[in-house]
């Protein structure tokens, strides 16, 4: 299902397994090797095709098949939207400012997370 705590699920996983290789090169990870519980491969296509959407994540090949994406890193923003989804008490206040999933947009999510860290100084 596409919402607000899927993304972030989706997001944190990719936060852990986006790590340097040995050369200090990311390596990137398929979606077809992501695997979360409670979340098929079709759900995580779709949210990582939103995801690249909103800007907070960067693809190989984003005009192929959500199936076979490559996923290569997770932009500035991306970052921004993991300190609020990683701390209990931004979490609330993000998923308050940005609505239901459907509404999102790549502004939307970065005017929010402005808003959001900035009066919380985390930046």
């Amino acid at each position: 299902m596409l919402d607000q705590e899927n993304s972030r699920i989706v997001m944190l996983y990719l936060q852990e397994k986006l790590k340097p290789d040995s050369r200090g090169r990311l390596r990137g990870v398929k979606t077809k090797d992501v695997s979360i519980e409670g979340l098929d491969r079709i759900e995580v296509g779709n949210i990582l095709r939103e995801l690249h959407k909103y800007n907070l994540i960067t693809v190989r090949n984003p005009s192929s098949v959500a199936k076979r994406y490559f996923i290569d890193n997770i932009t500035p923003q991306g970052e921004k939207f993991l300190l609020a989804a990683k701390d209990k008490n931004l979490w609330p206040k993000l998923k308050k400012a940005l609505g239901p999933i459907s509404l999102w947009t790549a502004e939307k999510i970065s005017q929010a997370l402005l808003a959001i860290l900035s009066n919380n100084i985390l930046l």
